[in-house]
């Protein structure tokens, strides 16, 4: 962890991304929480698939509210999020929870993987 969010009070962190409507969404976990995860091989939480097709109140079309993800915090990205006193933020990855042969652990629909593709 860096020296600045430990010379911080951080009592919470906000897991965040930015879907395609270019809203920032997040899940917000108590900074002990946060610590424990950071501590495993994959940071990460369990996120429904149905994250990529919310549409206010419904569900798009094609879009399923079975299965999940892993939203995989990028420690690297870990900074204190100036609005509020005693919370950080901390962007990440959707990945698929199990590996498969032949098949890059990134979900396809991952804004920020498709950013990263455009990028490269």
């Amino acid at each position: 962890m860096s020296d600045v969010i430990s010379s911080k009070n951080i009592h919470y962190v906000r897991l965040t991304w930015v879907d395609y409507a270019n809203i920032i969404r997040c899940r917000i976990l108590p900074w002990e929480s946060h610590a424990n995860l950071v501590a495993t091989a994959r940071p990460g939480i369990r996120m429904p698939n149905a994250v990529f097709g919310s549409a206010g109140k419904r569900l798009a079309k094609g879009f399923s509210s079975v299965g999940s993800y892993l939203f995989v915090a990028d420690t690297n990205s870990l900074r204190a999020y100036p609005p509020e006193d005693g919370m950080a933020t901390v962007f990440g990855w959707f990945q698929y929870i199990e590996p498969s042969p032949g098949r890059d652990l990134a979900a396809p629909l991952c804004p920020r993987s498709i950013l990263q593709r455009v990028l490269q």
